[in-house]
């Protein structure tokens, strides 16, 4: 394994640790500002008024929401990323590994996703039957709320009745997170917990963790993890940020084509199935799985020999 760590005149990893959230707090209240504006001009001034609009709804306006929620990508993930690097110096291809990847790679890379998604599916269901003792009811009754608000909102964005909007979700739910994400978590992230501690298991583990935790979706909490654990693993041992990038994508956007072919067959998003995954399809997804994962391992250099 090979860790993505330039140590030569680099900032102390608790100063970029510093550099990384103020750049996301700073990002944020400015990108949400712009996201406002250019709500007011599409939609008209009186909805930054009245921001019912935000919450699942009567009153729910998707395509606000769909600027909002890019805002709040670009600016919480992707700008403390590119801001680390303006600051080290360092360009952002070389500073993340951006390069253009490998084609063989990137069929290990799709194939892994498609074939490991009964796996992640199994592991969500087993997430969203996790109680907690009664002394913590109150902290679950939250959790559960914040699921329910984060999941209307999904509901909302899946809602698709033109090509228009299948692709303007893929956007906003397939390609923006992917990238903006995985340059902050994967690239910077990893990158600065590498140099507090020069173990690469801990870099990819602990980033996923906070990876996981950051979207408040705690009955999907395992899932993300380990798929943020995925997506580590393929960064690290390529060097190219974009396999975990294209990872991110093709588990994202699943969601969107699913739900997009069954509101086109004239079905409801809410009889898009969910899926009931046997133990012999989870072993055969994971058998599977680790296959294309161990062949993409096996070809980890291509990348630097391309």
């Amino acid at each position: 394994m090979e860790v993505l760590n330039e140590h030569s005149a680099a900032k102390h990893p608790l100063l970029q640790a510093v550099i990384l959230i103020m750049g996301a707090i700073v990002g944020m209240l400015v990108f949400i500002l712009l996201g406002f504006l250019l709500i007011a001009i599409l939609y008209g001034p009186e909805l930054i008024l009245n921001t019912t609009w935000i919450h699942p709804g009567p009153n729910a306006n998707v395509g606000a929401i769909k600027i909002l929620l890019t805002s709040q990508q670009l600016g919480l993930f992707l700008m403390p990323a590119l801001i680390l690097a303006w600051i080290e110096k360092q360009s952002i291809s070389r500073y993340y590994g951006v390069s253009f990847p490998v084609r063989s790679q990137v069929l290990n890379t799709i194939i892994f996703m498609l074939v490991a998604m009964p796996l992640f599916s199994a592991i969500n269901g087993w997430n969203q039957e996790m109680t907690l003792p009664n002394f913590l009811k109150d902290v679950e009754a939250w959790m559960k709320a914040k699921e329910q608000e984060a999941l209307g909102t999904t509901k909302l964005i899946l809602t698709m009745k033109t090509w228009g909007a299948f692709i303007s979700s893929i956007i906003v739910i397939g390609i923006v997170p992917a990238i903006c994400e995985e340059f902050l978590f994967r690239g910077a992230l990893q990158k600065v917990l590498g140099r507090i501690v020069a173990n690469v298991h801990f870099q990819i583990w602990v980033a996923a963790t906070i990876f996981s935790v950051i979207h408040f979706q705690f009955y999907g909490f395992f899932p993300r993890l380990f798929l943020g654990v995925a997506f580590g693993y393929l960064y690290v041992w390529s060097g190219n940020i974009w396999y975990a990038v294209l990872a991110h994508f093709v588990n994202n956007t699943f969601a969107v084509v699913i739900s997009f072919y069954y509101q086109s067959q004239g079905k409801s998003i809410e009889n898009v199935p969910e899926g009931s995954i046997s133990a012999i399809g989870t072993l055969l997804s994971f058998a599977l799985a680790a296959w294309f994962y161990y062949k993409f391992y096996k070809n980890r250099h291509a990348d630097r020999l391309n």
